[in-house]
């Protein structure tokens, strides 16, 4: 995701920006190599403060080891209010897309954020007109890499479908919805949403893709066009894909993984289960070095606890973090 097209996505209008807490800066508290938030007495000892700019608080450079909190505090230090993410948001944080914050009771509601060293953004509520404060992450060595979500969502309402995938590409043989949005995260949110491009572009047809685009004409929901071979409640292959931003519809019935990716070894992680495809053998192995899977299949899932894996097909190797652990 560019810089500017997020700013231009998260910024309200001109004015001074009020902070969490007494218009002051808010601090980001980064978790010890120990997997502990240090402190002496009531005081977090390894916080940083954020600076601000004109669309919300930064701070560069930050090491993290496997999480962070958010710290919002008067200038006295009278008064003080931790921040992580809600229950229902995607985790481990999202790199390059904006990720959700709410108050937390305790730090054991912490920000799971994958080890490395990060310029981190915080986006107030007041100033960006959205329900919830907003952060991201990106990498301090490349600050314009895009990490793509683990999936992406197709939402009616209360109803939710997940579009599982890997690297941008999405896709889910499901009972057609009677419209429906895309997102990132499983709420229906302008902010995590990905409207078309073209606003005359909601009415979908069978085998045409439409281009679609982070934060565009996200009021109005996709449909199906009246003679365009699709319809509510029909089975049919829905594909979402980042890297080109299209979505795209096949009504045909799948007959295996091979209609859907032909030659690639892929995994796929939805929620707890882990699903490896390919012609190759098929092994993931928990952080002590224990196999929890070795298979031949076509197609293997595991559901595994919350942790760390490595999984391997053929010449594709992923590390995975399942849960909160």
């Amino acid at each position: 995701m560019k810089k500017a097209f997020l700013l231009l996505l998260l910024a309200g209008a001109a004015g001074t920006l009020l902070s969490v807490a007494q218009n002051n800066p808010p601090y980001v508290i980064p978790m010890a190599a120990d997997g502990t938030f240090v402190k002496d007495g009531s005081d977090y000892t390894d916080k940083v403060q954020m600076t601000a700019t004109d669309d919300g608080y930064v701070i560069n450079n930050v090491t993290v080891n496997g999480g962070l909190l958010f710290l919002g505090a008067d200038t006295s230090g009278s008064y003080s209010t931790l921040y992580g993410m809600p229950g229902w948001a995607v985790s481990p944080a999202l790199i390059s897309y904006p990720n959700p914050l709410q108050i937390i009771g305790s730090e054991s509601g912490y920000i799971p954020v994958e080890d490395g060293e990060y310029n981190i953004h915080f986006f107030d509520r007041e100033s960006t007109g959205q329900s919830y404060h907003l952060f991201s992450i990106v990498p301090s060595d490349n600050p314009t890499e895009v990490v793509y979500p683990p999936s992406v969502y197709l939402i009616n309402g209360s109803s939710i479908i997940e579009v599982p995938g890997s690297d941008g590409d999405y896709w889910v043989y499901t009972s057609l919805p009677s419209q429906f949005k895309v997102s990132y995260e499983p709420r229906d949110m302008a902010t995590f949403e990905f409207g078309a491009a073209a606003a005359t572009g909601t009415a979908l047809v069978a085998h045409t893709p439409v281009d679609i685009a982070l934060g565009e004409n996200t009021g109005t929901a996709f449909t199906y066009a009246a003679t365009g071979g699709l319809k509510s409640g029909m089975n049919a292959i829905v594909k979402v894909n980042l890297v080109d931003n299209t979505l795209n519809i096949d009504e045909r019935v799948p007959t295996g993984v091979d209609d859907i990716e032909a030659d690639a070894d892929k995994i796929i992680l939805n929620g707890n289960t882990v699903t490896v495809s390919g012609t190759s053998t098929k092994t993931i192995y928990d952080i002590t070095g224990k196999q929890v899977l070795n298979s031949r299949e076509d197609v293997a899932s595991r559901t595994l606890p919350a942790g760390m894996y490595i999984v391997r097909t053929g010449d594709t190797v992923k590390k995975i973090i399942v849960g909160r652990y």
